[in-house]
């Protein structure tokens, strides 16, 4: 009868063992869960910027579609001289 017992504890803590190997230690384990939430969360984050940033980039799109004192803004900036201005060059 002890060997029964015997045999049942010791396929007890090999069970364990292969659970806790399972569990931790696998490639699919908990670390690895783990690690997949930070990188989704991670991706959320970005995806969230993008999504503002399209947002700014369809505004811009729709000002220079209608507003022309909004083009003319970004030609300036972008050093483009408008029809009939006079450019000095200093050096």
């Amino acid at each position: 009868m002890k060997a029964w017992y015997f045999l049942i504890g010791i396929s007890l803590i090999i069970g364990i063992a292969l659970l806790v190997n399972s569990l931790y230690i696998s490639p699919n384990g908990l670390k690895r869960l783990d690690e997949l939430k930070k990188e989704y969360n991670s991706l959320l984050i970005e995806n969230k910027k993008l999504k503002e940033e399209n947002e700014q980039l369809k505004l811009q799109i729709e000002l220079l579609k209608t507003d022309e004192r909004y083009i003319e803004k970004v030609a300036r900036d972008r050093n483009m001289i408008k029809e009939g201005d006079i450019v000095f060059k200093i050096k």
